[in-house]
């Protein structure tokens, strides 16, 4: 199955039906072996009701999600789990390398940064099939951290998972290995992925000349075939348009008629209460639902 020939699931749940990719037999098998939580229990209830009943188990496997109905407490009350959602998108965002901590934030609810950069983000969202047919990304950047670029990304991420899109985020140091180290299916991989975002864009001047150059020449190849054939990608950073121009010019000249550039103003404070909400949640035997 080629990424032109992707196929969607139509998974009912309490909310309605939910579109998503169906995995491959590589992306499953690589969520098995990464995964932090167990696939036969869901992650969010573990399979068990408040009152102590097992609500159910099921095997692993590619596109069954079961029909178990636990239940789990957030906010001082008492929730049915809708265990085949919450077992279906914990599945396909670590597929997509999604951190379990931005699977349970709630965009709409959780990120009180920058409302301009929200906008924009939002926009994205609401037009992404415009996005894909232009091959249209975005460059989130700002001059500090917790200013909430990764937040946006994963947002954007988890908002196209969930309409049947395929979507990789990697960290820009996992760039660097797979571009030296890596094998040429892995980069391939990368270059025709429908949605790839890459975290953490930066400029290491410890490299050696040689060590520049060479991942530089990968790295130009990866953006000049997404920028050619209109494949969107989104980078976060905290270099400014004007640094990337200067550490990579080729690509930043390659991606400069393809991005929308966003520039995150002040903290995201809501991520910072996030920690005193999850000190709360662990005092209160309470669980966040993935999102």
């Amino acid at each position: 199955m080629t990424f032109s020939q992707t196929k969607t699931l139509k998974l009912p749940t309490k909310q309605g039906i939910l579109t998503l990719p169906i995995l491959t037999d590589d992306e499953f098998s690589w969520v098995e072996a990464n995964a932090t939580k167990r696939l036969d229990r869901c992650p969010t209830c573990d399979g068990k009701r408040i009152d102590g009943n097992d609500a159910g188990r099921i095997s692993a496997s590619g596109d069954h999600y079961g029909e178990v109905t636990g239940q789990y407490r957030y906010l001082d009350r008492v929730h049915e789990c809708d265990c085949p959602e919450q077992m279906a998108l914990y599945r396909h965002y670590t597929a997509a390398r999604i951190g379990e901590q931005y699977m349970r934030l709630d965009w709409a609810e959780d990120y009180s940064g920058d409302v301009e950069a929200k906008r924009v983000i939002d926009m994205y969202c609401e037009k992404w099939k415009n996005a894909r047919q232009n091959g249209m990304g975005l460059t989130l950047w700002s001059n500090g951290v917790g200013t909430g670029k990764t937040f946006g990304a994963t947002h954007i991420a988890k908002y196209l998972i969930k309409r049947g899109q395929r979507v990789r985020l990697i960290h820009f140091d996992d760039i660097v290995t797979t571009a030296i180290d890596g094998t040429v299916e892995q980069m391939d991989e990368l270059q025709r992925m429908p949605f790839l975002i890459l975290d953490e864009v930066w400029y290491n001047p410890r490299q050696s000349e040689a060590q520049k150059a060479l991942f530089g020449e990968h790295f130009e190849r990866l953006i000049r075939y997404r920028t050619n054939r209109n494949v969107p990608t989104i980078l976060t950073t905290n270099f400014s348009p004007e640094q990337l121009g200067t550490h990579w010019p080729r690509i930043n000249s390659l991606l400069s008629a393809k991005q929308f550039v966003v520039e995150f103003h002040g903290m995201d404070y809501r991520l910072g209460q996030s920690v005193i909400d999850n000190k709360e949640l662990f005092m209160n035997n309470e669980v966040r639902p993935i999102k």
